[in-house]
């Protein structure tokens, strides 16, 4: 579940900085969900460095909720965000490599060029 929810995370800001608001969506999100807005600052700039390891993760999540007749789909394209975040300019650094001074914004930015 933490998983899927932080590539739910990434994808939304990725989505909000292709549509141009960034910005104002975190200034929002900071006003009417300031855990999730914190959340989203602490778990997105470190996200690339373990997404490869994760992605069939997302897949064995998505297998188990159809065994079982739920709908697995959104863990299938939490595996394609965790496939994006592997594959940014970011996705080679490591837990001790990654750049700690890079905030979400930057993350968010250098992400969405990639998308």
């Amino acid at each position: 579940m933490t998983k899927g929810s932080n590539a739910l995370l990434a994808n939304v800001m990725m989505a909000a900085q292709a549509h141009g608001i960034l910005d104002t969506f975190l200034s929002e999100v900071d006003t009417s969900q300031s855990a999730l807005a914190d959340r989203a600052r602490v778990n997105i700039p470190r996200l690339p460095c373990d997404a490869a390891r994760w992605q069939d993760e997302m897949y064995q999540i998505a297998r188990s909720f159809d065994d079982i007749a739920l709908p697995g789909h959104f863990h299938r394209g939490a595996a394609r965000v965790m496939e994006m975040l592997a594959a940014s300019p970011f996705g080679a650094e490591t837990r001790r490599t990654r750049d700690k001074s890079r905030d979400l914004k930057d993350t968010v930015r250098g992400l969405h060029r990639k998308a």
